[in-house]
């Protein structure tokens, strides 16, 4: 299966199109769109609009060693914002832009809430 796969999002980050396109040149018929892992195709997808918005945040703040700098959580706190607004998760924003796991942005976003910087939950 060689299908170049090509979704579109809209502003909200939901998808409103697909284009496949088979780099084969042979038709694509209804047993072969089928076996397209759709799951895989849309994952990805999502997987490069949360580089991008990492990306587009601007160079990260590093954090210094023994917590949080006020720097730090503001630049956690405007990636968090931005990433909600395109309805995207942004603990994945925010693990994918300082190269991170996803647990240690979950504790950066918990200090940034703890600082008033993010709205609670609530």
């Amino acid at each position: 299966m060689n299908e170049k796969i090509t979704v579109t999002h809209n502003a909200e980050g939901h998808v409103t199109a697909v284009h496949v396109e088979a780099a084969d040149g042979k038709p694509l018929t209804p047993t072969r769109l089928r076996r397209i892992a759709w799951d895989r195709a849309l994952g990805t997808a999502s997987k490069e609009r949360v580089a991008a918005v990492a990306a587009a945040t601007g160079p990260a703040v590093q954090r210094p060693y023994g917590g949080g700098s006020t720097a730090h959580l503001n630049q956690v706190a405007e990636t968090f914002a931005q990433a909600v607004a395109r309805n995207l998760p942004a603990r994945q924003v925010i693990a994918e832009k300082w190269g991170r796991s996803p647990a240690t942005a979950g504790r950066w976003i918990a200090q940034a809430r703890e600082q008033g910087l993010i709205p609670s939950r609530d």
